[in-house]
């Protein structure tokens, strides 16, 4: 009986002992658990979530991804190099929440994938998230800027589109624009209220300072009344204001001096050589303008000469302000600037004066008179020239 029963051991542990890896295979080699995150946030929030993450064997280059399903936008990972068997690490990722999502239940999942003998996929967590639109919020949805660079002294126009995803109508609502690092503001104020799911477009406009170093400037815009705000941030490349030393590959006019009217529209000739002995192709460019024209652009805006050739461009201008002003046309050899002639206007804010030989309405009035007075005597003494003849009768034969 003592031998059976030491048989009956035997075999107990060396099933146990064949059992042992199969119990040991079935671990998944990486697993989530302990998923904590704020299960209800509105659009444009996000979420942090913190986990778990286990390993069942050595696994190394895990990448978590969460995200909210279906949603690109949401989208957040963490890496972790390595771990090893049996341990575990305390982890966090941030998702973000859309700003166009509209309300309801979502699910949020994460993902955790390994390399392990190959790779590896933990089973996916998901979980509820709800969304609830706030009472107030707006948001911008996007931020086109006109041209990707403005030379110093110039103006740069942009575009805001500005939603509400908030349950209310927003009223009072002011737009600021600003460049900070530069000093340069616009602020403009919505008249109409912005209704609930509202998008609307904005134009703005921002006078960069002539005295702007050239470099990558941060545009910040901002939406707000008293119970919202919202910004939104963009780059302007700023290109500063210079005379650059002139390269013999092109040559300008040399600075001129020009007299126009003020509130019509006026053009100046300028001239531009290519001194090269090969041909060459200019782009040409105003700054400056932005303070005193309304409209200004040169035409045309590029030239191709060949070696030892000169063209004539025109500027074209509509001055909205008096006064001494100024203005330059850089001659761009592809991104180079080679050459910049400045202009100097004189805004003539009167009415310009009758030309030498004309008229004023006074003159014309008398030279009128004196007409009408001549007309007059030659028809009185045609009149009494007839009457004379008239009075010595005529002889009729029969």
């Amino acid at each position: 009986m003592t031998n059976n029963l030491l048989k009956f051991f035997a075999a107990l542990l060396m099933g146990l002992v064949l059992l042992a890896p199969a119990v040991a295979t079935t671990q998944p080699a990486l697993s989530i658990s302990g998923v904590d995150f704020e299960d209800t946030v509105a659009p444009g929030d996000s979420v942090a979530v913190s986990f778990t993450l286990s390993a069942g064997a050595d696994v190394k280059d895990i990448t978590v991804t969460g995200q909210i399903a279906g949603e690109k936008d949401s989208k957040a990972e963490v890496a972790v190099s390595k771990i090893s068997s049996g341990n575990d690490r305390d982890l966090k990722l941030t998702v973000s929440v859309p700003n166009d999502l509209r309300e309801g239940t979502y699910k949020l999942t994460l993902d955790a994938e390994g390399k392990a003998s190959g790779r590896v996929r933990a089973q996916q967590f998901a979980g509820s998230l709800i969304v609830e639109q706030k009472d107030n919020s707006v948001y911008f949805k996007s931020v086109q800027i006109s041209s990707s660079s403005v030379i110093a002294g110039d103006s740069i126009d942009f575009a805001v589109r500005l939603i509400n995803n908030g349950k209310n109508a927003e009223d009072g609502l002011k737009l600021k624009a600003e460049i900070p690092e530069l000093g340069a503001s616009q602020i403009i104020r919505i008249t109409d209220a912005l209704m609930q799911e509202d998008d609307k477009t904005f134009y703005m406009t921002l006078n960069v300072p002539r005295a702007s170093e050239s470099g990558l400037y941060t545009l910040k815009v901002t939406a707000g009344n008293a119970d919202v705000s919202a910004t939104t941030l963009g780059l302007v490349d700023v290109q500063k204001f210079v005379v650059p030393v002139q390269k013999p590959s092109a040559q300008a006019l040399t600075p001129v001096q020009v007299q126009v009217p003020m509130g019509k529209g006026s053009v100046v000739s300028l001239s531009v050589s290519n001194n090269a002995d090969t041909q060459k192709t200019f782009n040409l460019q105003l700054g400056g303008t932005a303070d005193w024209a309304s409209a200004a652009r040169v035409d045309p805006t590029t030239v191709t000469l060949g070696a030892g050739e000169s063209k004539s461009v025109f500027v074209y201008l509509l001055p909205s302000d008096a006064g001494e002003h100024s203005f330059t046309m850089f001659v761009k050899d592809g991104a180079t600037t080679v050459s910049a002639v400045p202009v100097d206007v004189n805004v003539a804010g009167t009415a310009v004066q009758p030309s030498v030989g004309s008229m004023t309405d006074r003159e014309q009035l008398g030279f009128v008179f004196v007409v009408v007075v001549v007309l007059l005597a030659v028809i009185a003494a045609f009149w009494s020239t007839t009457r004379r003849d008239g009075g010595k009768g005529q002889q009729v034969y029969y």
